[in-house]
Formats: C-alpha cells, sequence, structure tokens
C-alpha cells in the first residue's frame, strides 16, 4: 500500500492502481477499518485518474462530469476540483488528513503534465529514475538527483514537493546523524515493510558477536511509520530484568523521536559459551505489531586464562629470568676484571645516589637558613662535608617562589689568618661569576696583599648590590662554611670582625651554615663572638635501615653480604658513614680477590684490625 501511495503522489496512476489491488488482495488490510478505507479511496482515485480521457478527453465522449472537473483544473480552482473529484470517486471521505496535505500535489502534477505536454516524455523519464532512487532508499542520492532535476524545470511545483518530502523523511529518521549502512537498512525497510517496527543494529554490527567480556551493552535504532511503544528483551531464554526484579521494558524519552528510536540497553550479563539475546520492539497501531531480532553472542575465555597466553606468559617469565641471570653474570664479571668497587671513604660524597640517611637533615636546614645561621657539628668522618656539597647542590637547582638562594661553598681547613678575608672574597667571587659583570670593581682586584676585614666587608657589600639587581626575588647569600674549626685558632679580633659583617644592614641577605667539630664559645675577651649566634644541629650517626642501605645498594646485583657480614659492620662503624665504606671498600676488595660473590663475617673480621687502625 505505501509503494502505491508513492507510485500515486508522483502521479504514476497506472502503477499506483496496481499496488492498491495487490494490497487489497491481502485479507489483513481489511482488519483495519481506517487503513481500508483509505486504500479504497485512494484506488477509486487511481482508477479516475488513469483515464486519459479525464484529462484529455474527445468531444464525442466528454461527459459534462469531464468537462467541469476539466475547466476547474485548467483554470487553476484546485480546491474546487479536489472536492469535485471527492464526488467523482463516489467516497465521501476522499483521503484522510495525511492525504489531504497533498491535494494541490495531485493537481499541479496533471496541470504541468498538460502545459508541457512536449517535454512529458522526457521529463517523465528523468523523473521515474529519481524517484526509483527514492524508493530504494538511497536518499541522499535520491535528492540530488532531484535537486539536478530542478535546475532544469525550477518551477516544477511535483518537483519541489519531493524535495520537500525527502528532506522531511531524512530529518525523521535522523538518518543524516547515522551510518550510510544503516541509512539504507532503515530506510529501505521503513519503505517496503511499515507493519512492523525495523531494527538497525550498531553495537554488535552483526548477529553473530565473539568476546570475552562477562557483559555486553547493545546500542541502534528502531524505526516505525507510527512510532515505538517500547523495547523488551529476553536473555539466553529468560526475561530480561532490572533491579527491583520487574521485567525490562525500555521506552523512548519524552525529548526522542519515537518513530526512530535510537536505544542502548548496558551491562547484559553473559554466561560462558553460547548466549541468545532477543529484543522485541512493539509499535503503538492500535493492531500493535512487533518485531524480533535475534542476537547470538559467544564468550570466550579471557585472554589470561587461554593456553596460548600461558605459554607466552611462560615463555617471557623464563626469557626475563635467563636475561636477568645472564645481566647478573655478565655484571660480575666485568665488576672483576675492573675491580669494581663504588664505595667512597675519605672524600665528600657528591653523587646523590651514595647519599644515604641525611634527606629529612637536608630538609630540616633547608627549611630554616633563609632568615637563620646554622651550625651543624659532629664527631670527624660523620659526613659533615658531604651534607655541605649536597646542600649546596640542592640550592642551586631549588625553584623557589620566594627567594633566590646563591650557595657559595668555603673550605677553611689550612687558611691562614692573614689569607682569610681574601680567601673567602676569593671562593665568593668564583662562585658567582656567572652572575657578575666585567667591569664590577672589587678591591680584591686592587690588594691582596693587604686585604682585611673592612675590605671584605666593602666588597661583599658591593656583590650584594649586584645580584639583587640580577632577580625580582630576595636574595639569600649562603655562605656553606666548612671546617670552621680553623677559627678557634684565630684571634678573637678575627672573629669579632666576621661576626659584626653578619650584623651589617646588608646582612639581611646574608645567611651562613658553618660545619666542625665545635666551635669555641669562650674567649680571652668579653663576651663570645659566636654567643647564640648559631642554630646549632647535632649529626647523630646513621639510622640502622640507613646504614644498611650504605653497605648493600651500591653493589645490588653484583656482590651482597650475609646477615651476620651486614650486622658486625654495623657494630664495628657505630654506624658512622666514614667508617661503613671503609669495611666496605676493603671486604668488596677482598671477595674481588678470592673471586667470589657474597662478603661473609669472616671477611669482615678479617679486615677489622686494618680498618680500626686507619680510623684515624
Amino acid at each position: 500500500m505505501h509503494l502505491g501511495q508513492a507510485y500515486f503522489y508522483s502521479g504514476q496512476y497506472k502503477k499506483a492502481l496496481e499496488n492498491f489491488q495487490l494490497s487489497e488482495n491481502y485479507e489483513v488490510i481489511k482488519q483495519s477499518e481506517p487503513r481500508y478505507a483509505l486504500l479504497r479511496s485512494l484506488k477509486n482515485a487511481a482508477q479516475k485518474l488513469s483515464q486519459p480521457s479525464l484529462f484529455v478527453p474527445s468531444q464525442a465522449n466528454m461527459t459534462e462530469k469531464d468537462s467541469v472537473l476539466i475547466g476547474l483544473i485548467l483554470s487553476n480552482k484546485y480546491s474546487k476540483a479536489i472536492n469535485y473529484l471527492q464526488e467523482l470517486s463516489g467516497v465521501k471521505n476522499f483521503v484522510p488528513g495525511e492525504i489531504l496535505a497533498e491535494k494541490d500535489a495531485i493537481i499541479k502534477t496533471k496541470n504541468a503534465l498538460i502545459a508541457e505536454k512536449d517535454a512529458t516524455i522526457s521529463f517523465q523519464q528523468q523523473f521515474n529514475q529519481c524517484l526509483e532512487t527514492y524508493l530504494t532508499g538511497n536518499y541522499s542520492l535520491a535528492i540530488s538527483k532531484f535537486l539536478e532535476l530542478q535546475t532544469q524545470y525550477p518551477q516544477n511545483y511535483l518537483i519541489n514537493n519531493w524535495i520537500k518530502k525527502i528532506r522531511s523523511e531524512l530529518e525523521r529518521l535522523s538518518l543524516e546523524e547515522k551510518s550510510s549502512e544503516i541509512e539504507k537498512v532503515v530506510t529501505e525497510k521503513i519503505i517496503t515493510k511499515t507493519a512492523a517496527p525495523v531494527f538497525a543494529m550498531q553495537n554488535p554490527a552483526t548477529n553473530l558477536q565473539e568476546i570475552r567480556s562477562s557483559k555486553i551493552s547493545i546500542a541502534g535504532v528502531v524505526g516505525d511509520d507510527k512510532g515505538i511503544d517500547h523495547i523488551e528483551l529476553t536473555v539466553n531464554g529468560a526475561i530480561f530484568t532490572v533491579q527491583d526484579g520487574n521485567p525490562f521494558k525500555l521506552l523512548p524519552l519524552p525529548a526522542q523521536d519515537p518513530k526512530n528510536f535510537d536505544f542502548k540497553i548496558a551491562d547484559i550479563p553473559l554466561q560462558m559459551g553460547k548466549n541468545q539475546i532477543t529484543l522485541v520492539a512493539y509499535d503503538i497501531d492500535s493492531l500493535q505489531h512487533s518485531e524480533i531480532l535475534p542476537l547470538t553472542v559467544i564468550r570466550k575465555s579471557p585472554i589470561y586464562k587461554t593456553t596460548l597466553f600461558h605459554i607466552i606468559s611462560g615463555t617471557l617469565l623464563i626469557l626475563i629470568i635467563g636475561i636477568t641471570v645472564i645481566s647478573k653474570i655478565i655484571k660480575y664479571r666485568i665488576a672483576i676484571v675492573n675491580r669494581y668497587n663504588p664505595y667512597i671513604a675519605g672524600a665528600p660524597i657528591l653523587h646523590e645516589e651514595m647519599f644515604f640517611g641525611r634527606e629529612q637533615l637536608l630538609k630540616s636546614i633547608m627549611n630554616t637558613l633563609h632568615h637563620n645561621s646554622l651550625m651543624i657539628y659532629g664527631p670527624r668522618r660523620i659526613g659533615k662535608t658531604s651534607i655541605q656539597h649536597q646542600l649546596k647542590r640542592k640550592l642551586e637547582t631549588l625553584k623557589d617562589s620566594e627567594y633566590h638562594y646563591v650557595p657559595v661553598y668555603i673550605d677553611l681547613q689550612g687558611v691562614p689568618e692573614d689569607k682569610f678575608f681574601s680567601s673567602m672574597i676569593e671562593d665568593i667571587v668564583d662562585s658567582c661569576k656567572g652572575y657578575l659583570d666585567n667591569g664590577l670593581d672589587l678591591q680584591i682586584y686592587q690588594n691582596n696583599d693587604g686585604y682585611d676585614g673592612r675590605n671584605f666587608s666593602k666588597d661583599l657589600k658591593s656583590l650584594i648590590i649586584h645580584l639583587r639587581s640580577k632577580s625580582t626575588k630576595d636574595l639569600r647569600l649562603v655562605l656553606l662554611m666548612d671546617e670552621v674549626d680553623e677559627l678557634n685558632r684565630y684571634s678573637d679580633r678575627i672573629n669579632q670582625r666576621l661576626r659584626s659583617i653578619f650584623m651589617k644592614t646588608f646582612a639581611e641577605n646574608l645567611v651562613a651554615v658553618m660545619s666542625g667539630t665545635h666551635i669555641r664559645k669562650k674567649w680571652e675577651s668579653e663576651g663570645s663572638p659566636w654567643y647564640n649566634f648559631f642554630e646549632e644541629i647535632e649529626i647523630p650517626p646513621l639510622k640502622r635501615e640507613d646504614a644498611i642501605g650504605l653497605i648493600k645498594n651500591p653493589v645490588k646485583g653484583i656482590f651482597s653480604y650475609d646477615d651476620l657480614a651486614i650486622e658486625k659492620i654495623l657494630h664495628y662503624s657505630e654506624r658512622h658513614p666514614y667508617l661503613i665504606q671503609k669495611f666496605c671498600i676493603y671486604a668488596i676488595n677482598r671477595i674481588i680477590e678470592a673471586k667470589r660473590r657474597k662478603v661473609t663475617a669472616e671477611d669482615v673480621e678479617a679486615i677489622r684490625k686494618q680498618v680500626m687502625e686507619e680510623k684515624e
């Protein structure tokens, strides 16, 4: 019947009549009185309109009714012609509301055929091609052909009407937003089969799907000429239910087009093996129709449970173990050949990977030095110099939002009193040379031999003023003064002069971190220059876990220690980093000579005397 309507609207009344006759032969159309009445109306109209004599009759055969109808058509009185056509059809209500909107198209079609009879054959052939493209469901190509035909017949009402119809159909079905495959499937089936809903699936794309997941989501489009009422679902023969136990029923939302229902059903549980999922869509016709879509989903075992996965995993594990073993063997052989021994005893630790157990101390110092000078102290070989070097490295790379730190390491060991200030300023200038201009005039460049505390104070002030101009942040020139025990040998005048420099107005940009075993607090003159000047921090031995890390980590993967050997090293060294590394140096050298890979307690005992004799 719908195909007959399409031919009827396009003026192909003979083909329309053939399709109406086929529809009437099926008894099912008679079950719906409104649809059957529509069929009879259209059939009677097609019979009348398919007779050429109705529009171009001979004078001899023309009846009075024919003359009246032709007169109305030729005078463009379409409404009266339609009413008169209703009388000719013998049906009181010639066409229902949905067809009444197209009455003018019927009259306009015949009017155009009469007015352009010389071009009828050429036009009709092109028009039939456009219509055939539309009827096969290729809407995009059809509208393109109609638009091309419109350029030849711009005033043709029939062409304009079909362009509007196709565009309306595209919008109704939302085909512009769907894939070309879904467009073709939905459109074709709705045209040729409108008695029941039509499915077009997006996921799964086919009726047979293999997955490894325990759940699946289904999505697609279901269309109907009247609209979709709801969708039901069964899984493996059982009705799919929601959380409250009621049967699942998916209805179009108020904002959705029920004629083109875009749906999605998430998290449908699957059993292992074959799963049969059935979707049932119901339309809103008074005599309700339904469409069943069966889907088969085969759930396969997860990848990690497959034989192939186990084979690959086992192969990779064996490969990794083999590579690890080979790597250790290679490292060990290289270490033996090159006498690899990473421990450091005596020299300061400059590399972060060999610096153990002082992270919290460094953090405490850096949180304090922006406004306080510090004195870190402890026994010899406890790691004070290493801490100063690590502090310098951290300050050089620190990105602070408020302060601009310029660290300067100064080693006072062996510096004589008369060279104290000149040695200090030389170290400061050397560390700050990246910030200095060639034209900066300092007194150290003019008089090195007679350089004293006054000269030092002037040069330091000039340097600080210059450094402040290099950044918008607050300057902190940090003097990292190591081996300050030397100050104990200097006169109280030198010490007092140094303290006074830290009390100058420019000293707000100056802080010091001094390190040594101790600094003298009692002097011959009244008052101590360093009394209450520093915040003092004692450096303790390493914590047990940090000391063990210092023993094991540097040679991890190459050499190792048995537990008793580690305990002996901790005991004899009292967890002092210098002594720990001294024990480790001798222990590793010993097992390299013996071509062994593990340090034992006997090795530690064998080297104990030698290490302790070199302690001082």
